[in-house]
């Protein structure tokens, strides 16, 4: 390290800039231009926990308090919906019954989604798609010269399928 001390704790709104860096609502790029304090130095006061750690812990249990307030919400949606659904079945009203379930089929999805029990990344497959395909007869015709590396090469290719 070189010795220098971090203009950003020693700035006379440090509070205020840790407060913006911690709630990520204002851009770095801003804070620096509203402050005078260079843009790496925000990123390495950051980055080098300068922060205080009661400031970023109560940061942290904010976002968490936010993601369970979102969850609750859905879930508070999906009670009203069973209730829907129980009502629409006692007095046997069909239509409104089964748009209640697709209600809560709905809300059930999100819930899931919301606390990562359903996958919801992106799966490609590579040997089907059209450049891998394109990019493997390039291979294969440009080794025709070349029989025993075309072979080596043809072999390999049909044990990635």
């Amino acid at each position: 390290m070189s010795g220098r001390s971090c203009t950003v704790c020693s700035h006379s709104l440090r509070d205020e800039i840790d407060q913006q860096l911690v709630d990520g609502r204002t851009s770095i790029r801003t804070i620096s231009r509203n402050t005078g304090l260079s843009h790496d130095s925000l990123l390495r006061h950051r980055d080098n926990g300068h922060i205080a750690p009661s400031r970023a812990a109560v940061a942290a249990e904010e976002a968490e308090n936010r993601s369970a307030s979102l969850v609750g919400r859905a879930e508070a949606l999906f009670t009203e919906a069973q209730l829907v659904l129980a009502t629409a079945k006692n007095s046997e009203n069909l239509a409104v019954a089964l748009s209640a379930i697709r209600e809560c089929s709905r809300v059930l999805d999100l819930i899931a989604r919301m606390r990562g029990v359903i996958d919801t990344s992106t799966t490609v497959n590579l040997v089907m798609a059209p450049q891998f395909v394109t990019v493997q007869g390039v291979l294969i015709a440009a080794l025709e010269p070349y029989p025993e590396a075309r072979a080596a090469v043809t072999a390999a290719l049909a044990q990635v399928r």
